[in-house]
């Protein structure tokens, strides 16, 4: 009996050593042995619109006086809009807010009534069309906040896809290059992430405080290329 149980402790023993064994030589290399490197990209293309927000805005003591101000300015609005051809479906609603409104000097804050807000946006392909809508909102009594060219989110995620793999291609460029230099070779990938990528708008214009700024700076307009970003940092093995 006692020498069953010294065989079956051998047993366990050799299992337990051979097990060991097949993980060190399966196991990932440890940090001494891998490379970690980040690659970036960035790809530039041409804007597929422009966009025009609109901002309405009106103050009144009176909370509802100041938004039937706003609805009469707003309908006016949307009037000229679709006299320039725009269908309701192309007009946005952005943003519609009513609030208190307040003044500060040396005695503190001082309640000037209600300001009523509501931010409206139009897109159009054709940039030079674009001031033809603005004398029209203008004249219809709103502001014109800003002018951005931009792309579909279609074509916005087409875009970050390609710039994410570019980005995964260079870090491997990077990774080479210094295993080459450090006399090693590159392995498998222990870990790849992605950051965030990312597409800003490119803004022609941003709110001026007079209408005439906006209706001179409009006669200049002409599209500008847009920049899709990406970026990944990548850990490999070293051979």
């Amino acid at each position: 009996m006692e020498l069953d149980k010294n065989f079956a402790l051998v047993i366990l023993v050799v299992a337990v050593m051979a097990i060991g064994a097949y993980l060190y030589v399966n196991a990932p290399l440890v940090s001494g042995e891998t490379i970690s490197v980040s690659g970036q990209s960035e790809i530039t293309t041409m804007p597929d619109f422009v966009s025009v927000y609109i901002l309405i805005e009106t103050n009144n003591s009176s909370a509802q006086s100041a938004k039937d101000r706003n609805s009469e300015i707003s309908e006016k609005v949307m009037d000229e809009l679709r006299r320039l051809g725009f269908s309701n479906d192309e007009i946005q609603t952005v943003s519609w807010n009513v609030y208190e409104d307040y003044s500060w000097n040396q005695d503190g804050r001082k309640f000037e009534g209600y300001k009523v807000s509501h931010l409206i946006k139009v897109e159009m392909k054709d940039y030079k069309f674009v001031g033809n809508v603005v004398d029209r909102v203008i004249g219809a009594g709103a502001l014109v906040q800003s002018i951005n060219f931009e792309i579909t989110k279609e074509r916005e995620n087409e875009l970050k896809a390609q710039a994410l793999e570019d980005a995964t291609k260079e870090a491997k460029r990077k990774a080479e290059a210094i295993a080459s230099g450090s006399g090693k070779r590159v392995g498998k990938i222990v870990s790849i992430s992605a950051g965030e990528s990312y597409y800003y708008p490119y803004p022609f214009y941003d709110y001026a405080v007079r209408a005439s700024d906006v209706k001179e700076a409009v006669t200049q307009i002409s599209p500008r290329q847009l920049s899709v970003n990406g970026n990944v940092q990548v850990v490999y093995q070293l051979r």
